[in-house]
């Protein structure tokens, strides 16, 4: 009897946790620290908390800014993520370059690009590349080599094919290829494969198919991944 009543209460317990929201981070924390630097004066203080308090990992990022449908899903944290990245662009700038850096780094490291949330996300990276290229390069050396590979697949991600991404890619290469040619071929790597070579997909194909069901469409999930050939 009491194995059955620890099995039970094990369950419930289960349950609970799996229809409840969770939130990888503290989002009152962090709302609290954006209200903050918006609301004014922004000091250094301000900054440091509202940094500690923004996801440090892509899974933390995923987890506190995803867009889910259901009626049962909070969605103000979905909301309130092009607000948090704006800060997270403009107004950290009496944070020193070397952790604002390495946040930006660590949270790349694993990242997909999705054509949504991320985009804002990537390109602040690349902003901060142009404009702390040093100390970026420094962050992104100290990774391993996995996870280089991982910070630039997400660095170079895009659709089409960019001359522009080109030309810094060059002007990278050739910075750093003499003192660090192990970090520079893993660039190379990524760039040759993500630039122009992703696309975005719907993930959740099954979701999909229920939802064209409902509206009388039929639904093909095949061939997605794959370049149409003429």
């Amino acid at each position: 009897m009491k194995r059955i009543f620890s099995t039970l209460l094990l369950f419930a317990v289960l349950v609970t946790t799996a229809s409840a929201q969770y939130f990888p981070v503290d989002t009152a924390r962090l709302n609290s620290a954006y209200r903050a630097i918006v609301r004014g004066p922004n000091t250094l203080e301000k900054q440091q908390d509202f940094l500690a308090a923004f996801p440090t990992t892509y899974m933390e990022f995923y987890y506190t800014y995803q867009y889910i449908e259901g009626n049962n899903y909070d969605l103000a944290m979905t909301r309130m993520v092009n607000a948090h990245l704006t800060v997270l662009k403009d107004s950290l700038y009496l944070i020193s370059d070397s952790l604002y850096c390495n946040k930006l780094v660590n949270l790349a490291v694993g990242m997909n690009d999705t054509g949504e949330i991320t985009s804002h996300l990537q390109e602040i990276i690349h902003m901060a590349m142009l404009k702390h290229e040093k100390t970026m390069m420094f962050a992104v050396m100290r990774l391993f080599k996995a996870y280089q590979l991982q910070f630039w697949s997400f660095y170079w991600s895009s659709v089409a094919y960019s001359e522009s991404w080109t030309e810094h890619f060059v002007k990278l290469y050739s910075r750093y290829f003499e003192d660090y040619p192990d970090v520079v071929r893993t660039m190379a790597i990524a760039f040759d494969y993500y630039n122009g070579g992703v696309c975005y997909p719907d993930e959740f194909p099954h979701l999909q198919e229920k939802r064209y069901k409902q509206e009388g469409y039929k639904y093909k999930f095949d061939d997605y991944r794959y370049r149409v050939r003429d």
